[in-house]
């Protein structure tokens, strides 16, 4: 059956405030095998999207034929599922050699099947989930820099620190990333002899 005459036709039997007890029996011995309810829901969430912008006589109507339409598809998910009869299949454990492969495969299923630019959308657990490499090599610089702050006074471990975050990055990227650590490298170099000078001057 096409979508687009049962939208029609659902709102074309709604245009009396009354809904009648035939329209509703018309609708009902439709042909449902036919409908495409993932179509028909994706239309359905559109028209809800827009809906508030129609005019105002007009929102009762809609707001009807959704109510009725959403019924359908409902109706024809049900019929189907009686219909198909297929047997539930249950969650069955699979064997792992410790939680970090368990951790990296839930991970990696839940990367391939979420949309990177809806996981801002899902909420703060999912994405830290998600993100958890990004997070987890933030949480170990650090603790690096923590447990042993003088790496910071040593360019070639600073280096070592700053290099993992270069992976992923284009080459424009990397270049200024490389010439900002020989800068601070060289500063560093530096800082030694101007503490040097300073000190005699002060004596």
């Amino acid at each position: 059956m096409d979508n687009k005459l049962l939208a029609f036709f659902i709102f074309y039997t709604l245009k009396n405030t009354e809904i009648k007890k035939s329209n509703v029996k018309n609708v009902l011995l439709l042909d449902l095998d036919s409908l495409d309810t993932e179509y028909t829901t994706e239309k359905i969430r559109i028209l809800k999207e827009v809906g508030p912008y129609f005019p105002e006589e007009l929102i009762p109507i809609l707001n009807k034929s959704l109510l009725i339409t959403e019924k359908i598809i409902k109706t024809h998910e049900t019929m189907n599922f009686i219909k198909n009869n297929e047997p539930f299949k249950e969650v069955q454990l699979t064997k792992v050699e410790n939680n970090k492969e368990r951790f990296n495969y839930i991970i990696s299923t839940l990367k391939r099947e979420i949309p990177e630019e809806k996981i801002n959308n899902i909420g703060y657990p999912f994405n830290l989930i998600l993100n958890y490499d990004k997070y987890k090599y933030m949480f170990n610089l650090f603790s690096s820099i923590v447990s042993n702050p003088e790496k910071l006074d040593n360019p070639k471990e600073l280096i070592s620190l700053i290099e993992p975050m270069m992976e992923g990055k284009d080459e424009k990227e990397k270049k200024k990333m490389k010439e900002m650590l020989q800068m601070a490298e060289i500063m560093m170099a530096l800082e030694p002899s101007n503490k040097k000078e300073k000190d005699s001057e002060t004596k």
